[in-house]
């Protein structure tokens, strides 16, 4: 008698590609390998015809599994095929909810004889007790949540038409449920263990609000990742050239996603960089006369180092958000008090 090995709780950044199979076989290996991505019985079925043109066929698939905190999350991108579940497999009783975020492509769900259209930024829930069958049309991509039934409760009490629900992600807290799913798939490797069923209940969280129609509790919507995105400010305010698109390379992310991520907080990105610049320009100024040495002497290097990219961009920046030149903030001393409103302008 063997002894069966155990199946690991984790699974990291699977990644399955069409590009490194035979041109001849990429339809054929990509429906055969796609389901053992799935939790769920299902068909998987071709728009097109590439059983004729095979070597036409492109996608690929990224996927992450914390079976013991009840995360399942896949990010993927393929050709025109159809996900199909009938009620033949419905016998696998799979519990889960499916939140489905549409990212540059459309959609077409259809549901007891209805057809729907998906846009760009839309957010589908599907319920994987009830038929239906989803097909992402062009080059679709689409990131898909996996959420247990019970973390839902409060949309789900006294509701049963949550087998198709379609989500406005351009509006309300829809906006900020789709750039949180936009974020999870590039972040959820590099969270801890023991922080891991706080994402998904922050998901769960949104999710309910966008069924209910209730604001959700005042705290930030990003939680930490969205604090991943003010340290990388941190570390990078001094250099004068740091950007969105800098940002936006360093954490794998596009420019417009970190600008509508930022407008979500009710801010920018220059704002903050220009912020924390005089922040640091405020502390160097108070402390200047006990410098023991000349690095910091005068206001150009203070500039300098601060990020600005000389003395009359720094002035013009402090005059603005401090009220008073660089030069009279720092005969103030380091007893000035910044945040009293009776100091500034005076």
């Amino acid at each position: 008698m063997t002894n069966k090995k155990p199946e690991p709780l984790l699974v990291k950044n699977t990644e399955l590609s069409s590009q490194t199979w035979p041109a001849a076989r990429r339809w054929s290996l990509w429906k055969q390998r796609a389901t053992q991505f799935v939790p769920y019985n299902c068909d998987i079925i071709a728009a097109n015809d590439y059983a004729a043109t095979p070597c036409d066929f492109d996608a690929n698939i990224r996927y992450y599994q914390d079976r013991k905190h009840g995360i399942l999350l896949s990010a993927s991108q393929f050709q025109p095929n159809i996900v199909q579940r009938s009620q033949r497999h419905l016998a696998d009783n799979y519990q889960h909810l499916v939140l489905i975020c549409l990212s540059g492509s459309r959609a077409i769900v259809e549901h007891n004889f209805q057809r729907r259209q998906l846009r760009p930024g839309d957010l589908l829930l599907l319920d994987m007790q009830q038929e239906f069958a989803f097909a992402l049309m062009n080059q679709g991509k689409a990131i898909n949540c996996h959420i247990p039934r019970s973390k839902l409760a409060p949309a789900l009490r006294n509701r049963k038409d949550l087998h198709l629900q379609i989500i406005n992600g351009h509006q309300s807290v829809g906006s900020a449920l789709r750039c949180y799913l936009q974020l999870l798939p590039l972040t959820i490797t590099n969270i801890p263990e023991a922080e891991r069923e706080h994402y998904l209940l922050s998901v769960a969280e949104l999710l309910n609000a966008c069924l209910t129609k209730q604001p959700i509790e005042s705290r930030p919507l990003a939680g930490k990742r969205w604090q991943i995105y003010l340290e990388c400010i941190d570390e990078n305010f001094t250099d004068p050239d740091f950007s969105v698109d800098k940002m936006a390379k360093a954490l794998r992310v596009s420019s417009s996603y970190v600008h509508r991520l930022f407008r979500q907080h009710q801010t920018t990105v220059r704002r903050e960089i220009k912020r924390r610049r005089i922040d640091y320009a405020k502390r160097c100024l108070q402390q200047r006369h006990r410098l023991q040495t000349r690095e910091l002497a005068s206001l150009t290097d203070i500039a300098l180092a601060c990020g600005f990219r000389g003395l009359s961009q720094f002035s013009r920046a402090f005059r603005e958000q401090v009220g008073m030149s660089p030069r009279d903030y720092s005969k103030l001393g380091p007893d000035f008090d910044p945040r009293s409103p009776n100091t500034l302008g005076t």
